[in-house]
């Protein structure tokens, strides 16, 4: 038996379904004239009903079935603003494309694009030589050394937010009790923002990356105030954190710009609060599926480094995009 908010999700289920059909029906008027109609696909990141939330939503089902079809294929309406993209599905070719960064350019100026503005997200969006230059700059700071020296601090808010999940009961909703808490309060704290603001970024990222463009658009504008304003308090009075360091840092022998520093900062924003929430919710549905490998990890907790290995290559919460700048052949 359905209960109602089963029913209200298939019914939605099934209206984007028939958005997809409809959607099909019109793709070969639509193809791009370099796309051959035989190459011409379906899928959808931004609808497909599998990439929908939980409960019914399972996106790396959906891009697992793309392993059952061609190699590569085009399909329409595959970007946040509305392009269509090619899907490169075998590994041998995925990496032919991001080791390639003069034919498959990283410059997508994705972030920028939701306030109508052209800038790219540094290093992210850059290619090499820049993207090297830029990302030596950033490896002292992001040293195995700094990190390791994080990990007694990052332990520790673990073990508060675990007893505090332990002393309220038996289970707990593991994205909004553990998992962006957690996260995002160990990129205040290297950010330098004290933590009563916590729920507040859970938010602008929530808008920025899941939400509509209009909202999309707003939370962009606030992240790129809130991090204007932190670059201002950061070269007036530096401390020991992320916007202080870049700030401070030099570049071919000056230093950055307020530009610079602002797309710099986004960039560590934005992973900071989305992407590590996500992988941590992707293993933690991963174990609770899967009680016997959760009791081998107990039994054998040298196997963990390992383990949060392959579920991040098992569950990726990124999906790489880049534009060619020339024509090019695959297969």
């Amino acid at each position: 038996m359905l209960t109602w908010p089963e029913l209200d999700h298939n019914l939605h289920l099934n209206a984007k379904l028939s958005e997809r059909i409809r959607s099909m029906a019109t793709a070969a008027a639509t193809r791009p004239a370099h796309v051959p109609p035989e190459h011409l696909g379906d899928f959808n990141l931004m609808d497909d009903p599998e990439m929908l939330p939980r409960p019914n939503g399972d996106p790396h089902k959906a891009i697992a079935r793309l392993l059952d079809g061609p190699p590569v294929f085009y399909s329409l309406n595959n970007t946040r603003n509305g392009e269509g993209a090619w899907f490169i599905i075998r590994a041998e070719d995925q990496r032919r494309v991001l080791q390639d960064g003069e034919t498959f350019s990283s410059n997508r100026n994705i972030f920028a694009s939701a306030l109508g503005e052209v800038w790219p997200v540094i290093p992210l969006e850059l290619d090499p030589p820049e993207h090297g230059k830029w990302r030596s700059l950033l490896n002292p700071l992001l040293s195995p050394r700094r990190v390791m020296n994080l990990e007694p601090a990052v332990r520790e808010r673990a073990t508060e937010l675990i007893e505090g999940i332990k002393a309220r009961g038996n289970s707990c909703e593991i994205m909004t009790e553990f998992a962006f808490p957690f996260a995002v309060s160990i990129f205040l704290q290297f950010l330098g923002i004290p933590n009563d603001r916590l729920m507040e970024f859970v938010g602008w990222a929530n808008d920025l990356l899941h939400s509509t463009p209009e909202a999309r658009t707003r939370a962009a504008r606030t992240v790129v105030d809130f991090l204007n304003d932190l670059q201002d308090q950061r070269r007036a009075e530096p401390t020991d954190d992320f916007m202080s360091f870049v700030t401070q840092a030099e570049v071919d022998g000056r230093k950055l710009t307020r530009d610079e520093v602002k797309q710099m900062s986004v960039l560590l924003f934005i992973g900071g609060l989305d992407t590590v929430a996500a992988a941590l919710g992707f293993d933690f549905y991963y174990l609770a599926r899967h009680k016997d490998d959760q009791a081998l990890l107990r039994a054998e907790p040298e196997r963990l480094t390992l383990a949060a290995e392959e579920l991040l290559r098992a569950y990726p919460t990124v999906t790489p995009v880049r534009r060619a700048t020339r024509d090019v052949e695959l297969h």
